[in-house]
Order: structure tokens, then sequence, then C-alpha cells
């Protein structure tokens, strides 16, 4: 790869250049003010193509010329933070450039964006929010003034739901200033006070960290939306207790920094410690509010030698991924500061991110079981950081508005530099995780997700960050790097990629003037581009259809865009039937397209997106949405549907099930089951179909299913105090609803089911009994506030005919009253409620088992039931009664855990205490156990 001329600049004058075959025009675009002149000065040899020429030279202009906007000069800062309340107060002064006719001055209150709780936010991401209940901050303005006169202003913010909705991009204040017809500049001073609430991100206050690692004090933005302004900082800060860092320093108390930035993040926590490594000559330092592992060398033997399992080595991880950064950065010829500094914040949503001068880091990198393989995406997430750290200096040529999603791309592409330097095939989680997708809670994980930094492991290329903490994306969702070197992969031929590539790096011209003369056919599909994220779309393919041709067949393949017209390169793939396959591009603007390829053979398949690299929008399919993106899908490896393990201590029994189902990749419609379970009654096993209909929950289950099922299982002889037990084989019919999004913890939604069973059993006497048997149950979780939860649940059932004790319907067991034994009250009908409430008492912790398990949670349960058996019969007393009730009370723990510091689990331990029973004991009882007990991998409820 060669490197590109420069862009040469005199003053004001700029240079766009473009060759052809070794034929060059150099035009000149000479401007003074707002004029603009276009001189075209022929070279030796006037190339062709001149319209292909004054199409690139518009897009360079257009690039290079600076906009008609308000742009800051400098900012005086001067706060005082009170850290425990997380207040910050302060006075600024900004000194203003007003193009003539300009009206107004916006200041960007980015902290307004904590008055409300953001649009995306769930019940499961929730936790990556608040540490506790919703807490809403608040970011005020008075005392504005123009020149030292006070100053008429206007407060404009977006509805939630919006592209610059409240809750990602604050709100913005509007100076009103009187035009001119000249240009001026003006002096605006205000004060602020910034109310920073209990709140994980760059503007937040956890686990003792004040972060204020985003646009802390209001900004000024431009007519064109930008405000990366190089505008000179002087800001000083006085902090009531505890240490401080402003930009890339660490100071006591106090603390001032003058530089030339869009602004100055600061953070606060009770103590700091800074962990000094040299790499490549470079001093990395990475700052945090406790101090972090230092993993002894292995030349250190004994004692002293050996690893804390308990402790991550994040020194020695960061240190490896720098020293590569490094050596990427200087590799192709990038400018490398003598010191990086990477701090600490509170973060669940950013694993690394950038801001000026400094990298963020959250305090859960790192956090995962550590195999290459895994650890390998965390490392990308933490390589990008740093080359984007590292190549923000170069997005200076860019224009304001545009430095943010340029530099991103500018690391992109070095990334992608470094792994083909290193020669690194990075893995996906399919791939990785494939094998072992019969796991529910990997099967979830692939087609799913619920798990904290998602982009992280699932970006594809538009990494969706739906909070939008990132500046950057705050005001204007734009698609990050990734997507729009993607994009540019697609569309551009291997010559044009490379000379775009080489320009970005080289960085001598804007990001956009890049693409214009590399591809200048393709420059104007940019915007498309950039606007591209967010927007909703479900692509699908539509009519098939084969000619002959000179090669053998002619294939034409319809393609359909639904939704957004996202004009964005779309990749097929067509295989024929001898095994050959071809690659084709869809790029063109529009609801329904075309690509057609030649090959040998006859249409075999065809498959739209083949990589998996487009977003698209579950809204918009009837199911899953790439269940329409190829004409075959292959069988999933048998997933496990279920799997149940709950011990009755006091009992010394257990109950277990587990629970396959086959279906085809994103089919939510069809699946075969195969159900192994034993329980106190019965050990059986069951065959089953089941069709899935309703809405999707997500884009793995649907709302409600139907099901029909055969089964053969032993009835034990020893439950209920019986003493007959046999071999049945009965018919089932099931239909239930589920609305519940996060099974491991639902904070919301219902569910519920009816069967009706139809049985036949061989005793051991020899002698046949049939059995009707049917059963309905639901319940609800009521969202009392973030922490708590109130469950509501409620059944009954019936039997009809000659039945032994373990057909008949139990009230107690771990799905029931748990207080009492689940073969203990037995009859042909019961009814029975359970009301269990459910709170986070012990949150955001990091206990680490040895890499495996990392306990993120314990969760305190009150639970009451009651009920009643009716046609009850005591199989050792012989005593008959219509009807017998029972009620119980109890409590319990749920223990929340990560797999591998990824995957979410549970642990689920109640003990019941039977009220009825030792309030009023029933006369020729046999003594019992007086408490339930039981431990499983699920909620009880």
């Amino acid at each position: 790869m060669h490197g590109e001329s420069s862009n040469h600049q005199h003053g004001d004058d700029r240079a766009c250049e473009q060759r052809d075959g070794g034929r060059e025009v150099e035009i000149q675009v000479s401007h003074a003010g707002r004029a603009y002149a276009l001189e075209v000065i022929p070279s030796a040899a006037f190339c062709k193509g001149l319209a292909k020429v004054l199409a690139s030279v518009a897009v360079c202009v257009l690039a290079a010329a600076p906009a008609r906007a308000t742009t800051p000069e400098s900012y005086v800062v001067r706060a005082t933070i009170a850290r425990d309340a997380g207040v910050v107060t302060g006075e600024v002064a900004v000194t203003v450039r007003l193009d003539p006719s300009e009206d107004a001055i916006r200041l960007w209150l980015y902290g307004d964006r904590l008055a409300v709780a953001p649009a995306a936010m769930d019940e499961r991401s929730a936790r990556w929010i608040y540490p506790g209940e919703i807490d809403r901050g608040a970011l005020r303005v008075r005392g504005v003034r123009v020149d030292g006169a006070p100053a008429r202003t206007r407060r404009v913010s977006f509805p939630v739901g919006s592209a610059r909705a409240r809750d990602a991009a604050g709100s913005d204040l509007e100076v009103l200033v009187a035009p001119r017809p000249s240009a001026r500049t003006v002096r605006v001073t205000f004060a602020f006070e910034l109310r920073v609430p209990d709140r994980y991100g760059r503007l937040g206050r956890a686990r003792g960290m004040l972060s204020l690692a985003a646009p802390w004090y209001p900004l000024v933005v431009g007519g064109d939306d930008a405000f990366d302004h190089d505008a000179a900082h002087d800001v000083e800060v006085r902090l009531d207790d505890g240490a401080l860092w402003l930009g890339e320093r660490r100071f006591g108390r106090t603390g001032r920094v003058e530089r030339v930035a869009p602004y100055v993040p600061a953070g606060a926590a009770s103590a700091l410690h800074d962990a000094r490594v040299e790499v490549e000559g470079v001093q990395v330092v990475l700052r945090s509010p406790s101090r972090l592992y230092v993993q002894p060398p292995a030349s250190v033997r004994g004692e002293e030698g050996m690893i804390d399992l308990g402790r991550v080595d994040v020194i020695g991880l960061v240190r490896a991924e720098a020293r590569e950064a490094i050596r990427t950065a200087r590799a192709f010829g990038l400018p490398v500061p003598a010191r990086v500094e990477l701090v600490e914040i509170p973060s669940r949503t950013e694993l690394v991110a950038n801001a000026p001068g400094v990298v963020l880091f959250s305090d859960r990198l790192f956090q995962i079981i550590p195999l290459d393989q895994t650890l390998d995406f965390h490392r990308q997430v933490l390589r990008r950081a740093l080359l984007s750290h590292l190549a923000a200096p170069l997005a200076r040529v860019d224009a304001p508005a545009d430095r943010g999603w340029a530099t991103d791309l500018r690391a992109v592409v070095l990334s992608d530099l470094d792994a083909a330097r290193r020669r690194r095939n990075g893995q996906t989680p399919q791939d990785l995780l494939g094998v072992l997708s019969f796991h529910p809670a990997v099967d979830q994980l692939l087609y799913a997700p619920q798990i904290a930094f998602e982009d992280a492991y699932f970006a594809a290329i538009e990494e969706r960050d739906p909070f939008r903490d990132d500046p950057v994306r705050a005001r204007r969702p734009l698609s990050r790097g990734r997507r729009v070197l993607e994009a540019a992969r697609d569309a551009l031929d291997e010559r044009a990629l490379a000379r775009f590539v080489a320009m970005l790096v080289n960085a001598r011209r804007p990001a956009r003037a890049a693409l214009a003369r590399a591809a200048p056919e393709r420059a104007e599909r940019l915007e498309g581009w950039l606007a591209a994220t967010g927007e909703p779309v479900n692509y699908r393919l539509g009519e098939r259809r084969s000619e002959p041709a000179e090669a053998g067949f002619r294939h034409v393949v319809t393609l359909h865009r639904d939704g957004a017209d996202r004009a964005e390169p779309v990749e097929v793939r067509v295989e024929d039937d001898r095994g050959h396959t071809r690659r084709a591009v869809w790029d063109a603007p529009g609801a329904v397209g075309e690509v057609s390829v030649e090959m040998p053979g006859r249409l075999g398949g065809v498959t739209l997106d083949p990589r998996h690299r487009l977003p698209q929008s579950p809204a918009l399919a009837d199911g899953h949405p790439r269940i329409d993106d190829a004409t075959d899908h292959p069988w999933r490896l048998p997933i496990l549907n279920g799997f149940v393990f709950n011990v009755f201590v006091t009992e010394a029994d257990f109950v277990g099930l587990v629970d396959f189902v086959l279906r085809r990749r994103y089919d939510l419609e069809h699946g075969f089951g195969l159900r192994a379970e034993r329980t106190r009654a019965f050990t059986g096993g069951t065959l089953r179909y089941e069709h899935g209909f309703g809405d999707k929950v997500h884009t793995n289950r649907r709302l409600a299913r139907l099901a029909a099922s055969v089964s053969f299982s032993r009835l034990h002889e020893f439950f209920g105090d019986a003493d007959l037990g046999g071999w049945r084989t009965q018919v089932e019919l099931l239909t239930s609803v589920n609305s519940v999004a996060f099974a491991l913890d639902p904070n919301e939604g219902f569910w519920g089911a009816a069967s009706v069973t139809g049985g036949l059993a061989v005793r051991d006497d020899g002698t046949l009994g049939y059995t009707f048997r049917g059963g309905a149950r639901g319940g609800v979780a009521i969202p009392l506030s973030l922490l708590n939860t109130l469950v509501l649940v409620a059944g009954g059932g019936f039997t009809f005919g000659d039945a032994l004790a373990s057909e008949l319907q139990s009230l107690g067991g771990d799905s029931r009253l748990r207080g009492f034994e689940s073969g203990e009250l037995l009859g042909r009908g019961v009814v029975y409620g359970v009301v269990e409430h459910r709170f986070r008492a012990f949150r955001d912790l990091a206990i680490n088992l040895a890499h495996l398990i990392w306990v993120r949670e314990i969760q305190l349960a009150l639970f009451a039931g009651a009920g009643v058996v009716f046609d009850r019969t005591d199989a050792a007393t012989g005593r008959r009664d219509d009807a017998v009730g029972g009620a119980d009370v109890g409590g319990g723990v749920r223990v929340h855990y990560e797999y591998g510091g990824v995957q979410p689990g549970v642990i689920s331990i109640d003990v019941g205490l039977p009220l009825t029973r030792l309030l009023a004991p029933q006369a020729g009882d046999r003594p019992r156990n007086p408490i339930g007990f039981y431990i499983g991998f699920d909620q009880f409820f």
C-alpha cells in the first residue's frame, strides 16, 4: 500500500488533486470570507473525465471550507465539587466568534440527560444504568450575560424517542444576541450547577467514584451542530474531599489545567492510585480509585510468586495491548506521545472509551474467563480505544462536525492493519460457542443476548450503543468507524479501497475528501452510510430466477429493503448445484433491487448478508429478522431448552429435568422436543412437537406456544406414603403464554399455562388404571421499583379416574407451597396461590471465583402461600377429607452471577415453614421435616 501526495495549504489556499493514469489536474480553491473562486490550472497533460474531477472538487471544497457557524475560541472555568453529594458548581466565561447575522449562541447542556431515565433501559439493562433505584440529576444555568449585559435565553429539548432525545443529548440553552452585519467576538458568562446522581457512566457516581468524563460544563455548539472545536480551555477545580483528576493530570484537592480541547474531562474519588509502566519508551499510566493488582513475574518463586486467582492482572493485559498499539502506530507513521493516560470510570455500557486526552476504562475490564479467545474480545475494544487516542491528532484535518466518526474510522483502519501486521484472525462468539450452543445460556447468548457490554461481543458493524454516553454520538447518532469502513469495503474496488485507507492513515486530507479522491462516484454515499445507524430496516430475499447464459446460467436474485431507505451495500452469496460460490453486492438506494451472477450450474442456494454484518430490526420482521435472508437454514444443535436441579434437603431427595428442543436456525415457530424428568412422583421421558405463535418476546422466542406430547414414566411407589407404583403412558395437550424477557430475574411480565392429560398405567399388582388430568397456572411479576418486585402466582388442577398417589394433585413442593413436602398434601383437586417479594439487597458485586464465575448480586426473597386440597385420602391412616387447607411462609436468597464474566445465571436457596402443620397438626400424621429446604438454578417463580 503506497501513500498519497499531500494537500498543500498556503494561508487560505487549499488544493485538491485528481490523478488518472499519470495525468493530473490541480484545482486551487482560494477563499476570502464566504467567497470562493475556482482557478483551473492545467498541468503538463490535462486528464480526461473532467466531470468526475469537478464532482470530486466539489466534495473537497465542502469538506475543507469552514462552515458558517458560531465558534468558541476560549473557555475559562472555575468550579467546586462536593464529592459525596455529587454536586458541581461553577462559573464559565467563553469567548465566541459570531458570523454575520447570527442571532443566537447555543450552549449544549449534556448534563441535562441525567434528568430522565434512558428510553432504551429495560428490566435487565437497568442494572447497567443505576446502582440502585432511579436517581435523576440536573443541570441548571443562571446569570447568563453577553459582554457584561444580561441576556435572554430559551431552553430547547427534544422528546424521548427522537434522534436527539433528552435522555441521550440533554438539551440546548439558546442565548439570544442581536445580529450584526459583520463578524464579531463576544464574551458569554454564566454560572451553572450540576447534580450528578447515583448512576453509572461518563457522568455518574458509583463505587466511590465521581465521574465527569463527558461535557460537565455547558459547551458552545456551532451551526453544524459540532462541539469538537479547538478552543483554549483554562479549567480550575476545587474538591471538598479526596483526590482529583483533571485532563491527563492527577491532583489533590485543587487542580488547574490549560489546554486546547473540546472540553476537559475530570473525576474524583476518596483516593486515586497511579500504576505506571514503561512500554516501548512510552509511559503508560493506569489511574484507579483502588490499587490495581500487580501480578508477580514468573521469575519470582515460592509464596511471593503465587498468583492470586481472585484478582485480575489488568496492568499486565493493558501493557501487552499498549505495546502492540504503539508498534502499529509507529509502523504507519503516527506520532506517539511520551505519555498515555488510562482512567477508570464506573461504566456498565462502555468497556473502554475515549475522552479528550485520556482513555477511559470500566472497572469491569478483563473480568472474563482468562482464555486467549475470550480475552481477545476485551483486547480488541481496548486496542481500538488506544489507537483512537493515538490517532486523535490526525482528525484535526477534519471539520469539527466530522471529527468524532473520522477519528473512530482511522482507529478501525489501524486496528485492522494491526491485526494484519500480527497475522491474527479474530473469532466471533458464534465461532467460539457454536459447539456449546446446546446449553440454554449459550443459545440465549447467541440469538438474544442479555449481557453487559453487548457491543464488545455482538456489535456486528452497527455498534448500536443504545445509551449513547459518548458525547460524539449523543447529539447525532451517526455510524461509527466500523460501519463506514465495511460499507467502503463492499462499495469500492480493491484499488480505490487501498487508496482510501492510505489517505486515512496519512491524514493529509479530511476523511470526506479522502473518499472523494479515492472513489469520486461513491463520495455522495457517505452521508447515507453515516445516517444508517438506528434506522430500522429488514432485508429479505425476493424472487429468484435463472436463465441460460454463456457461462452456464445467469441467476438473478431480487432483494427487498423494508423500513427506512438505508442506502448501504448489501452482500449476497449465491451457490449453484455444483458447489460453486459467487459474491455479489447490491449497492443502490430503494426498496427493491437485483443482483445477478453467471455460474456453471443451476441455482442451489442464496444467502443475503452471509457474514451477518448488517443490523436488522426485529420490529419490522414477523419472525427473526434473518429468517428470510436465506433459502436454506441449517438445524441447530439440540438446544437445552430447560434444565432443573432442585435439591429437597429436608426430604433427602431431588427434582431433575433435562429438556432439549430441536429447531432450525432463526425458526421461532416449529420445534421438536425431548424431555427426561424426575420428580418425587415419577421418573420418565417425553417426546413432543411445539408450535410458537403470537408476538416476539425477543429474537429467540414467541409469546405463546401450543404443544402435543407423548410420555412414558415410572410412578414411584414411595410417593405420598403409598406402597404401590406402576408404569404409565400418557398423551398431553398444552398451551402456554409467557411475556417474560429476562427469565433469571423477571421484574415485569406475565405467564400462564393450561394442559389436559390422558394416561393409562400398569400397576405393580398387575391391574390397569386410567386417569384424566388437567391443570392451569399463571403468574405476574409487578415492578414496585428497580430493586423490588412482587410476584403473584395462582394455579389449580384436577384428577379423574383410578389414580395412584403419584397421579394425584399436590399442594406442596418447590413450585407451590414450599413449606410442605411434595407428597404431603395430595388430592383429586387443588387450588393455591403464592405471593413473593424480591429485593436486590447487595448489588454491583465483583466476587471472583477463580475467573470462572463472578458473583454480581445477592437478592433476598420473602414468600407466603395458601391453598386447598380437595377429596384427600390419607394413605397412612385411611382418613378421607373433602378439603384440607395449607399455608406457609418462608424466605430465600438468590445469588446472581455471570458465567465466565459474561452470561448471567442464578442460584436460588429457599426455606419454607409449614404454618398449618405447625399450628394445627393432624392426629395420626407421621413425623415430617419441620421446614422445606430447596436449592435450584433458576427462579422458583
